[in-house]
């Protein structure tokens, strides 16, 4: 994410009261990041045991206590929609491998869903575009 749009969104949070839901994005993006790590990287006991206890410290938040309910549909979604985009980067197919690199940003559903659940419909239009622009843009012209 860019960097003025990371200060926007963190301003936006903060000045709102809600620190506890930034700080729970924060700690999520981290362990979608490590997920993705054990997914790239050859195996590393050091790494499945960080990411195991970010996976823990994530889902025993309190933050998540209080928004499940709301939230673990969103985090399903993600976890399913990155294990495809996983098969997708292996095709032989062009479009697929294409459409994988901006699906593998599918972590920003969690983002959209607590700007709706926090402050409605207009904070979620108001950043929904630049969030998925940032995600689409970023890899525009990567190699397949």
């Amino acid at each position: 994410m860019s960097n003025e749009l990371f200060t926007e969104l963190e301003s936006f949070f903060h000045a709102s009261g809600k620190q506890e839901a930034w700080k729970f994005l924060l700690h999520f993006t981290d362990y979608i990041e490590g997920v993705d790590d054990l997914v790239d990287e050859p195996k590393n006991i050091e790494l499945v045991n960080k990411v195991a206890a970010k996976a823990m410290a994530l889902y025993s938040s309190s933050y998540w206590g209080e928004n499940k309910r709301e939230l673990y549909l969103v985090a399903r979604l993600i976890h399913f929609t990155y294990f495809d985009i996983v098969e997708w980067e292996l095709s032989d197919e062009i479009w697929k491998k294409q459409h994988a690199k901006v699906l593998s940003h599918c972590g920003y559903n969690m983002l959209l869903a607590i700007l709706l659940h926090e402050f409605g419909d207009f904070a979620y239009q108001r950043f929904s575009v630049q969030i998925r622009e940032h995600a689409h843009l970023k890899h525009l012209n990567d190699p397949i």
